[in-house]
């Protein structure tokens, strides 16, 4: 049920939010990045 999945979904968050949060922000620099030398070069 939901209520299963939520309790472990915020029993995993606290181990893998940072590692979450920089795979998703290296993501995002990485499409600016190419954006960039698309635009540019």
């Amino acid at each position: 049920g939901e209520k299963k999945d939520s309790s472990v979904y915020t029993r995993l968050v606290p181990v893998d939010n940072s590692l979450i949060f920089i795979s998703f922000v290296s993501r995002l620099r990485a499409k600016r990045t190419d954006s960039l030398t698309n635009r540019f070069f």
